[in-house]
């Protein structure tokens, strides 16, 4: 029986490799190596999970290339169900106010989904385009749900938080596979291309701008990492001087993207974190200043002599960069104020029923050949395909006034969960908490006042709640636990 079962997958595989790009060919692969995964994944579903949520892996065997991290949140929910279905004694635990808030939102997008076009996926053969981004909501829910049903055992903390920041590294696959030449492209069936478009575009295209997304988003992981790892407190102790060494040439790296915007979070996040480890009045704010004033001592006489994309990262400041820089940071921001201006003017006719992500190819098409034309500026592309570059204007006019309400009633059950584990949660998950808490609140206020969009940010918001849930459990009434300043004690000024 085993032989006439190996035999049968070695023809079925044979006739697959007639045509191995088919949809049928690679529906069939996809279905062996799943098979052949499945006792790996009904032991190690969970910290796959956390290990794929913030990497940039997709799944090139199913259509549309479905991130990881979206079909593990799927796997892991499933299995975890199913095994409590099926008797085995793992407790399951929710927090009401989060589900049904997050409930609520998710059915507001489905509404609208329906009544604005439905989920047309080009995939899959859909004469209508955007249904991806409702994929990536509806899996960050699911993922939410996978992520905080089980909780977390105490000894598995560390090692589950290092790799769900640390999963960002693999953003670095993009440039170093275009870097390396046409005999690496095929990494790309894993690695997503977007994050080398930049770096191909100036080399083909021309310019002097060589921007390295990938590697520069991909710093955000290590970088949340040690401040989960050590707080302030521990990257500024003298005693450890590597830390902080190790911080500044991950924010120095970050820059090679030319993103103003990720120094401004890198910013919130430092000062989140130093204002909830009770630092302020001690002698850590005098060090973090003379860390700050060093920097800048280090930086201004020397920024003109460093690469573009580091100039153009730096141009929001007072300091003298190349023009060329100050320019094209200057340029992009005037695009999006040009477009906000419009879009704030539509807002009203999308309060009661949301525009949705339902995308007419044809439409898009016609706007992408006026841009290329010149009849049209180039955010009116943008527009049309629903890239607002805003996280207020994403949910006002993909999702009228339901679905904002219903974001921001989660929002604040996710903030008092956090607040509460932060406040109460137990002593030795202190220096967890109070970092998922200081990353809720800098998330929060970037995606309202900076960059955002709800499609792509949903999963940040229910992967940190979800981690919080997880690692602190459901306690309806915890014994009071000092707040983290009265903990440290550090030494005043």
């Amino acid at each position: 029986i085993a032989l006439a079962r190996a035999g049968a997958v070695a023809v079925l595989v044979g006739l697959v490799m007639v045509t191995p790009n088919s949809p049928m060919a690679l529906g069939v692969v996809g279905m062996v190596v799943f098979v052949l995964t499945l006792p790996v994944l009904l032991h190690w579903h969970r910290p796959l999970l956390f290990w794929s949520w913030n990497a940039a892996v997709q799944v090139f065997v199913l259509p549309g290339h479905p991130s990881l991290w979206m079909l593990m949140a799927g796997i892991s929910l499933g299995i975890t169900i199913l095994g409590n279905t099926l008797g085995r004694r793992v407790a399951l635990q929710h927090v009401p106010v989060v589900a049904w808030t997050l409930g609520l939102f998710l059915l507001v997008v489905l509404i609208t989904a329906e009544l604005r076009g439905g989920i047309g996926i080009k995939a899959l053969g859909s004469q209508t385009f955007g249904g991806k981004r409702y994929i990536f909501i509806v899996a960050a829910v699911l993922g939410y749900f996978a992520i905080s049903m089980v909780r977390v055992p105490a000894d598995r903390v560390f090692a589950l938080m290092r790799g769900y920041f640390l999963g960002s590294l693999t953003l670095v696959m993009s440039n170093v596979a275009f870097l390396f030449g046409p005999g690496f492209y095929w990494l790309f069936l894993v690695f997503p291309a977007e994050y080398a478009m930049d770096q191909a575009a100036a080399e083909y295209v021309g310019g002097s701008m060589l921007r390295l997304n990938g590697i520069a988003f991909a710093m955000v992981g290590p970088f949340c990492w040690m401040l989960l790892r050590y707080g302030i407190q521990g990257l500024l102790d003298w005693r450890h001087g590597w830390r902080v060494v190790v911080v500044g040439a991950i924010v120095v790296v970050s820059t090679m993207g030319g993103f103003r915007s990720l120094l401004g979070f890198y910013g919130l996040l430092v000062l989140f974190q130093f204002s909830l480890e009770g630092l302020w009045r001690t002698r850590f704010a005098a060090i973090l200043a003379a860390a700050v004033l060093l920097g800048a001592v280090v930086v201004v006489p020397f920024a003109r002599q460093m690469p573009l994309p580091i100039q153009r990262s730096l141009s929001f400041l007072p300091i003298p960069v190349d023009p060329h820089a100050r320019m094209d940071a200057e340029g992009s921001s005037e695009w999006r104020f040009q477009m906000w201006r419009l879009l704030w003017a539509q807002v009203p006719q999308y309060l009661l029923l949301g525009k949705g992500y339902a995308l007419d190819p044809v439409e898009l098409y016609l706007a992408q050949e006026s841009r290329r034309r010149g009849f049209t500026e180039s955010y009116e592309a943008a527009m049309v395909a629903g890239d607002f570059h805003s996280g207020p204007l994403s949910l006002l006019i993909g999702f009228g006034l339901p679905g904002t309400v219903t974001f921001i009633a989660f929002l604040w059950a996710s903030f008092r969960v956090l607040r509460s584990n932060y406040q109460r949660g137990p002593p030795e998950l202190r220096a967890v908490n109070t970092f998922l808490y200081a990353y809720f609140l800098g998330r929060t206020v970037f995606f309202f006042l900076v960059f955002g969009d709800i499609s792509s940010d949903l999963a940040h918001f229910t992967g940190m709640v979800g981690v919080s849930v997880a690692l602190n459990g459901v306690v309806r009434s915890r014994a009071a636990v000092p707040a983290p300043a009265a903990v440290l004690r550090p030494q005043p000024a």
